[in-house]
């Protein structure tokens, strides 16, 4: 058994923005806007653990409602 990784970086929301066709300079289009896990040391957790490590991961979260989800 190999000791588990710790990993010590961001964890936040990354916020991405997806429009519905191709956008052109100056565009207004409608879209999605979707909300999904991110932060580098935490985009890493999840990868490492993926591929089957034990990994541990200490991040600054918020005492606000995005830190608690």
């Amino acid at each position: 058994m190999t000791a588990p990784l710790i990993l010590f970086g961001a964890a936040h929301w990354d916020l991405i923005a997806r429009p519905d066709r191709p956008a052109a300079p100056g565009d207004d289009l409608p879209g999605r806007i979707l909300r999904r896990p991110g932060g580098v040391a935490a985009n890493l957790a999840v990868a490492l653990a993926a591929l089957g490590r034990t990994v541990r991961l200490v991040a600054p979260l918020g005492a606000d409602p995005d830190g608690e989800a």
